[in-house]
């Protein structure tokens, strides 16, 4: 069997699981004021990062992989973003869920980008399940300290806490909104 078959097969059965909880109890959990889930990840240098290293920032907690096209497009313009914003104390950390084995392609992409932001390893989506995600990319922001924020999407007009599909991240409409989690817009 080839990686990617087996990778479809684990994340059929991520998906799976992640469906059997109860939509009160992913809804509490993933909802503004509620703590984010703590984690560690290898970074693509074989570090360990934490969550709990950003305290004190605001972070943007995504989820993507390089397989996801939708993924792959947003890449850029988070990448602006956070050039924008990262000296108001804003981070993105980049959850990677391609399967064991792809991290040569998952570091030539974030080279291809000059992907600046943190990009962390979940090759046998551990976190992603803890996070119970319902698709890719999937996004998360989380206070400085460090609790689940409303984010108020400026295209849709709805408060979401889990941001599933692609955003042009660096729009103005955007880049407001983000401010305005960083405590900065009026």
């Amino acid at each position: 069997m080839n990686r990617y078959f087996q990778f479809v097969m684990l994340l059929g059965c991520f998906f799976i699981l992640a469906c059997d909880n109860t939509k009160e109890l992913r809804e509490s959990r993933f909802s503004a004021g509620a703590p984010a889930l703590g984690f560690s990840l290898p970074d693509l240098k074989g570090q360990d990062v934490a969550l709990a290293d950003f305290r004190g920032k605001v972070v943007m907690l995504n989820f993507w992989a390089t397989w996801c096209a939708p993924c792959v497009a947003e890449m850029p313009s988070m990448q602006n973003l956070r050039t924008k914003l990262k000296d108001r104390g804003f981070e993105i950390i980049a959850v990677n869920v391609d399967p064991p084995g792809a991290r040569s392609e998952v570091e030539k992409f974030v080279a291809k980008n000059n992907i600046e932001f943190p990009v962390l390893l979940d090759p046998q989506l551990q976190i992603s399940q803890k996070y119970g995600l319902e698709g890719f990319p999937e996004s998360f922001f989380i206070s400085r300290e460090g609790v689940f924020l409303d984010f108020e999407d400026p295209e849709t007009r709805t408060s979401l806490v889990r941001i599933i599909s692609d955003r042009v991240w660096d729009k103005p409409a955007f880049v407001e909104e983000v401010s305005r989690l960083l405590g900065e817009a009026s």
